[in-house]
C-alpha cells in the first residue's frame, strides 16, 4: 500500500494509523528477557528507558567499568531516533560531540556502504538546513529509522549492553527507596532491578515520578527562577506559528462535529504547555521496513 493509498482510507482512524507504525517499527526487533520473571537482577547502573539517551548513558557507564542493565518497556530500543525522527532539530552541531558525534559518524559510515542504497542513488540525496553534512564531514545527520536501528544494534551487540526490552515499571508499588534514595525497581511482570544508581532516560519520566522527585508540566513562569526566554513568549513568536484560518473540524468552527483524520484534541490543563512537532518518515515503497 502506498502513503497515497493509506491517506484515502477514510475509514483509517488515529488509533489505526498509530497500530500500524507500532507494528512497523517493531517488526524484527529482538527480544532479550530474563530468564526467571521472579529473579532479583543487581548492576551498579539500572536504566528505565531505552531511548537514545538510555541507550547511550549504557555505553558510557560500561565504558567507565561499570556493571549497567538498561530497561525498555516497548518492544523497540532508540526512542525518537529509531521510530522516525531522523532530521533532529540541532543548532549548532559543533557543541555536539563525545558518544553522542559517534551515532553520527556510525550513521555515516553505515551510508557508506552501496548496498544501503536501496531506493535512491546516493549522489541524488540532499539534506538541508542545518543537519547539512558538509564536505568531509565524518558525520552524517539525516537518516532514515531502519538506519539509525541497525546502527544501535550493532553497537549495542558490540560492547555487550545489556537490554531488556517489553518490561514496564510498576508505577503504583515498583520503587523502594531507603533514606532518600532508590534501592530496588520492580516491573509489572516481577523482575526485579536492585542497583547502586538508577537513571529515568523515558521520555514520559515515570520512574522520576514514581520515586516522589518534584517536577513541572509545562514551562515555568519567568519570576520563578528570574529567567528571560522561559514561559510562553507570545509578544516573541514570529517564526514556526500557525497561519490564521487553521481549523481542525470536520464541519469548520463546530467542536461538535468531532476532529478531521489524525488530529487529536489536548486537554485544556496542557493546551499551555510545551509542545512539539515532527514529521514521520514513511518511505514511498513496499518495504515497509527501510
Amino acid at each position: 500500500m502506498t502513503i497515497d493509498q493509506l491517506n484515502s482510507h477514510d475509514f483509517m482512524t488515529y488509533k489505526h494509523l498509530c497500530l500500524f507504525l507500532f507494528g512497523l517499527f517493531t517488526l524484527g526487533a529482538p527480544i532479550t528477557r530474563a530468564a526467571d520473571p521472579a529473579a532479583t537482577s543487581d548492576h551498579d547502573v539500572v536504566i528505565y528507558g531505552g531511548t537514545s539517551a538510555g541507550i547511550i548513558a549504557g555505553i558510557q557507564a560500561l565504558k567507565m567499568g561499570k556493571s549497567v542493565v538498561v530497561i525498555e518497556p516497548s518492544d523497540c530500543e532508540g526512542g525518537l531516533t529509531t521510530g522516525g525522527l531522523g532530521q533532529t532539530d540541532i543548532g549548532n552541531k559543533m557543541v555536539i560531540g563525545g558518544l553522542s558525534r559517534d551515532f553520527y559518524r556510525r550513521i555515516a559510515r553505515y551510508y557508506s556502504e552501496p548496498e544501503v542504497w536501496k531506493w535512491q542513488q546516493r549522489e541524488d540525496f540532499r539534506d538541508g538546513g542545518q543537519t547539512r553534512t558538509g564536505k568531509g564531514e565524518q558525520t552524517m545527520w539525516t537518516f532514515e529509522p531502519s538506519a539509525a536501528l541497525t546502527v544501535y544494534r550493532n553497537w549495542i551487540a558490540e560492547v555487550g549492553l545489556a537490554l531488556i526490552l517489553r518490561e514496564r515499571l510498576d508505577r503504583e508499588d515498583g520503587v523502594k527507596m531507603k533514606n532518600g534514595r532508590i534501592v530496588s525497581i520492580t516491573m509489572e511482570s516481577g523482575q526485579v532491578f536492585t542497583g547502586k544508581m538508577f537513571i529515568d532516560c523515558t521520555y514520559e519520566g515515570d520512574l522520576m515520578a514514581a520515586a516522589g522527585i518534584s517536577y513541572t508540566v509545562g514551562r515555568e513562569a519567568i519570576a520563578q527562577y528570574g529567567e528571560t526566554l522561559n514561559g510562553v513568549q507570545t509578544k516573541q513568536a514570529k517564526y514556526h506559528q500557525f497561519v490564521s484560518g487553521v481549523d481542525p473540524y470536520v464541519v469548520p468552527s463546530d467542536s461538535d462535529s468531532g476532529l478531521l483524520p489524525f488530529r487529536f484534541r489536548w486537554p485544556r490543563e496542557r493546551r499551555r504547555g510545551r509542545r512539539a512537532c515532527a514529521g514521520l518518515l514513511l518511505p514511498h515503497v513496499s518495504d515497509r521496513s527501510s
